[in-house]
């Protein structure tokens, strides 16, 4: 995460390529990009993918994991 100058953060990817033995370069090779637009869609989709769009409510996968969690009862030995 990188940090603007007014305190927020920013999902930054960072890809560091070693390339010392190249006799062109002989060095690293560091580029990265923001992913907040990528992280964005990921978080929708994943949120898309566990609700209905009709009703905004969770759709049948996201009720069977809640509930298997839900439906074990512990007991005391």
């Amino acid at each position: 995460m990188l940090r603007r100058d007014g305190g927020a953060t920013v999902p930054f990817e960072l890809s560091i390529v070693n390339l010392v033995d190249d006799p062109t370069v002989s060095g690293f090779v560091v580029s990265g990009h923001d992913i907040s637009q990528l992280r964005a869609t990921r978080e929708a989709l994943d949120g898309a993918g566990s609700r209905d769009p009709l009703t905004d409510l969770p759709n049948r996968d996201a009720l069977c994991r809640a509930s298997s969690g839900a439906s074990t009862i512990r007991r005391r030995p």
